[in-house]
């Protein structure tokens, strides 16, 4: 062999060193949730799947919240109507039949607002047991389990 055909051959085997050690890099992988990995590595749309859900969750706990927040300042709302009604109630004047009519409204509106209240807290629990189902499939299927760095990316990227 020649020089140069030695030179050519050296360098065209140096490529392919380089090129199939890449290759052979096993891609990074991370863990998807909490624990340990278990379980075979999530395929991409297993992963694409399990994004979604995780998204789902975090938009319904954010939901949820809201939720919690608007009922709680209601309630603080009616309590405190209720302890104005109390006081009101005390100095009413029973003699007078209008007084007596506004204030049965008052304490009617106060009593509806109960009621809504309470349909809205029973809406409220239903969708914390939704939202708690659905963070315990996610666990099931998604929490522990390995994935390949690079498929999380091309999801990402629209993939």
């Amino acid at each position: 062999m020649s020089h140069p055909t030695l030179k050519r051959a050296l360098l065209v085997a140096a490529l392919l060193v380089a090129a199939t050690g890449h290759a052979a890099d096993k891609p990074k992988e991370s863990i998807f949730g909490k624990g340990k990995a278990s379980g075979p590595t999530l395929t991409r749309e297993q992963l694409r799947q399990c994004l979604s859900q995780q998204a789902q969750v975090k938009e319904q706990d954010a939901e949820l919240v809201k939720l919690q927040t608007a009922l709680t300042t209601d309630k603080a709302a009616i309590v405190r109507s209720g302890e104005l009604l109390k006081e009101q109630g005390a100095a009413l004047d029973l003699t007078k039949p209008e007084a007596v009519a506004a204030y049965n409204e008052l304490v009617l509106a106060r009593d509806k607002a109960i009621d809504e209240l309470q349909a809205r807290g029973a809406q409220f629990n239903t969708r914390v047991g939704e939202t708690q189902a659905q963070r315990e499939a996610l666990a099931r299927s998604c929490d522990g389990r390995s994935y390949n760095e690079i498929d999380e990316i091309a999801i990402q990227k629209g993939k």
